[in-house]
């Protein structure tokens, strides 16, 4: 699966949005970046959202919010 950022986009280190960003803070995707997904996980809800994006590249979980990444 592909999907694409809307925003930049904070890349966390676990299924939720108060885990610590992924790469000592670094993981911060553009907006426009198109990146691979392997799974799609359950995990700590934020704002009514509990389902969690896991990127194919192994670098970590990001909300699936459609005001944060969109499928291509």
């Amino acid at each position: 699966m592909w999907y694409q950022t809307l925003v930049n986009v904070n890349v966390r280190e676990a299924p939720d949005v108060l885990s610590p960003i992924a790469l000592n803070g670094a993981a911060v995707i553009p907006k426009g970046t198109t990146f691979g997904v392997d799974s799609i996980v359950k995990g700590k809800p934020f704002q009514g959202i509990d389902m969690y994006l896991h990127r194919a590249d192994q670098l970590g979980f990001m909300l699936n919010s459609p005001q944060l990444v969109r499928q291509v």
